[in-house]
């Protein structure tokens, strides 16, 4: 760590050359020191040494001492002076990819990360406001339509709806209700459960049976919730 009063004076040789080494000393040290070097000119930008663990990287004016950021050796880490963020905060993404915010997890873990991003496509701007105070536990966040979150309890009400039928004995196939498939109904004759697929199959809004019910059978169809 070095300073430099900035002046080369007229001198001989050898008293030129470590004149010139103190001054690029001076530079390879960032001009470090615990004053502001004689000779500054506004534009220098130099070192405060004052702490040894934590110096502080300065701008000259002219007039004043404008601290930049404190380097903190014990932490190994930069802390910007006046390094407010102010909002919005735009995180740009590029031509392939809407923007995207990672949160990597404590190194010492690995290098992981939770992500939050952006469609690569949206129609228009969209908002999304966070409620201000935490919800309860099993509560789901929720929004009402206009991007205000909330924290709400969620009902959930399954119910479902029923055909019957009655089998002839020749008849394999009825009509159900359209956008059914075998894995989201249930079919039973005379009371008992068929098996999907070994037992009936669905095409459109037509029931297959296998084996076509006996004459007068029951037949039950229970649309599930979908």
């Amino acid at each position: 760590m070095a300073q430099h009063d900035f002046v080369i004076a007229n001198q001989g040789f050898p008293a030129f050359r470590t004149d010139l080494n103190n001054f690029l000393q001076a530079v390879g040290t960032t001009h470090s020191g615990t004053a502001l070097p004689s000779g500054a000119s506004a534009g220098l930008i130099w070192l405060d040494t004052t702490s040894a663990t934590a110096p502080i990287l300065k701008y000259y004016d002219g007039t004043d001492n404008i601290t930049l950021a404190t380097i903190n050796h014990t932490s190994n880490t930069v802390d910007f002076n006046d390094s407010t963020i102010s909002t919005p905060l735009a995180v740009t993404g590029n031509a392939t990819a809407g923007a995207e915010l990672r949160l990597p997890e404590d190194t010492d873990n690995g290098a992981n990360y939770v992500a939050i991003k952006a469609p690569d496509t949206i129609a228009s701007n969209l908002t999304l406001t966070l409620p201000s105070t935490d919800g309860t536990n099993g509560q789901a966040l929720v929004t009402n339509g206009t991007g205000t979150l909330a924290f709400a309890t969620v009902a959930v009400s399954l119910t479902y709806s029923k055909g019957t039928f009655t089998g002839n004995g020749s008849s394999t196939t009825i009509t159900i209700n359209s956008g059914r498939a075998v894995d989201n109904i249930l079919v039973f004759v005379n009371g008992i459960c068929l098996v999907p697929t070994d037992d009936y199959t669905i095409s459109g809004t037509t029931l297959t049976f296998a084996t076509a019910p006996v004459n007068l059978a029951e037949i039950t169809v229970r649309y599930l919730p979908i």
